[in-house]
């Protein structure tokens, strides 16, 4: 749609950026095991000698794998339970767990703003209404073909979003990729408790106050390729 909404900035313009990772317990033959693989990758099918070489430096480690995850298993037995920790307890020693920190992605960035709106006459009131209309129309689909009693929908409308200063866009501020509207919160009030208007003929009495929360989400990751070119 090419429908455009100008309003206000709000108080406070924010952003947030996040990488997302995990924390991972890692065996002590994970290291050897991934060797084994990244040679195999890297064309040393042919060469057995590296494999058997590295699959022998594994034997320990692995000895003690399958230890602990038998003791897991019978742990798990009705009547055995804390067999592994009785083990651990007459050996004299016991295996702590190596962890380690994975990189696992980014998430999308999500923006929120609030406005307030008081209308100070009938055309401002009108304003508000068509605002209001305006983002409940453009974040919801509608039924292919107008068909109801189908289950096909069209996909929403996406909504681009510039923080402007004099007509022009704002440099300093970060840019925004292509967004969906995710929810959208309508308020009525007024000072202190609902009041309204003088009733307008026919169509009822306007709000003194209306206050609009939206919550959009954008439909690409930002990368460092972004980052640099402002968002």
């Amino acid at each position: 749609m090419d429908t455009a909404i100008s309003m206000y900035m709000p108080q406070m313009v924010a952003v947030s950026y996040g990488a997302q990772y995990q924390d991972e317990e890692v065996g002590d033959a994970s290291a050897a095991g991934a060797k084994i693989f990244d040679d195999l990758m890297n064309g040393e099918k042919g060469d057995f000698s590296k494999i058997k070489e590295a699959v022998s430096s594994l034997k320990k480690d692995l000895g003690d794998g399958f230890i602990n995850k038998g003791l897991g298993l019978l742990s798990a037995i009705p009547g055995i339970e804390g067999a592994r920790s009785v083990f651990q307890a007459q050996r004299g020693f016991i295996k702590a767990p190596k962890m380690e920190l994975f990189f696992k992605g980014i998430g999308k960035r999500k923006f929120s703003y609030t406005f307030k709106m008081v209308p100070k006459s009938h055309e401002e009131m009108q304003e508000v209404r068509n605002i209001v209309a305006s983002f409940k129309l453009n974040m919801l689909p509608e039924f292919v073909d107008g068909d109801r009693s189908s289950r096909r929908l069209t996909v929403p409308n996406t909504f681009d979003i510039q923080y402007m200063y004099n007509g022009a866009e704002n440099e300093y501020l970060h840019k925004i990729s292509t967004c969906v509207l995710e929810t959208m919160d309508v308020k009525y009030s007024g000072e202190g408790k609902f009041q309204t208007f003088t009733a307008v003929e026919g169509e009822g009495a306007p709000p003194m106050v209306t206050e609009l929360t939206l919550n959009f989400q954008e439909m690409e990751i930002i990368t460092k390729e972004r980052v640099a070119e402002g968002y």
